[in-house]
């Protein structure tokens, strides 16, 4: 028998249950989207056993969120990590959030580290900020007894995720290159930032942000009171281009 006809013989075999997976698994995900969770369950959970990526993070999701099932974040963890492990973005993220808040795991910030690195690696928004939030020791507040160097990370952090658009990285920028500010350039960034956040666009977006915007608007008001007018005519040509 021809070889050449043997390995495209079975390369269409190994193809075909892979398109049947891809197909099940949007359907799967259409009934989710549309509200019937159950169904939605239902299908995914043979797919995501046979190592379908987007139906094991669609499990964990369900799982996460207890629709159509019992919430259970242990299971939750379990099916995010499966679809981790095949290298996918959100999954990578909410183990990281499992992690750094003890859903379904022991709390480990170490552990959280990893995943959110890998999350942010793809270029997920959200794990900017939480790696910042990890390096400062408590959430949108500069720990004034961390090293310089914690400091720092925090702040690469949050330039990160303000250049990817994540507003709470944005705000974070802000607040941060203000705090230790050392010259006009730092003083320049933080209104930029500040800004930027001030005027993010949250429709869509958790209600809980919200209190950060106000913060935010509150934050470059003061700014504009007490910087130079040089400083502020710079921020503002950066924002303008």
């Amino acid at each position: 028998m021809n070889t050449k006809v043997v390995c495209i013989a079975a390369m269409v075999l190994v193809a075909i249950p892979a398109l049947t997976w891809a197909d099940s698994t949007r359907e799967a995900w259409g009934l989710y989207n549309s509200g019937d969770y159950k169904s939605s369950y239902d299908m995914a959970l043979p797919l995501a056993n046979q190592g379908d990526v987007e139906a094991q993070y669609l499990v964990g999701s369900i799982f996460g969120a207890g629709l159509g099932v019992p919430k259970d974040y242990t299971q939750a963890v379990f099916w995010f990590k499966k679809a981790a492990q095949q290298q996918h973005m959100e999954a990578e993220f909410w183990c990281g959030f499992s992690y750094m808040h003890g859903l379904g795991v022991e709390k480990n910030y170490d552990e959280a580290k990893v995943w959110f690195r890998r999350a942010a690696e793809q270029g997920h928004p959200k794990a900017f900020h939480n790696l910042a939030a990890l390096a400062l020791g408590s959430f949108m507040t500069v720990n004034l007894l961390l090293n310089d160097n914690a400091r720092e990370e925090a702040l690469l952090w949050f330039v990160k995720g303000a250049k990817h658009g994540d507003f709470l990285s944005q705000y974070g920028a802000g607040l941060m290159y203000r705090t230790q500010s050392r010259d006009s350039n730092d003083e320049v960034q933080a209104y930029y930032w500040m800004s930027r956040a001030a005027k993010y666009d949250l429709s869509g977006e958790d209600s809980d942000l919200r209190q950060f915007k106000v913060r935010a608007e509150e934050a470059l008001r003061k700014y504009r009171e007490t910087m130079s007018a040089s400083v502020i005519a710079e921020a503002e040509r950066l924002l303008a281009e």
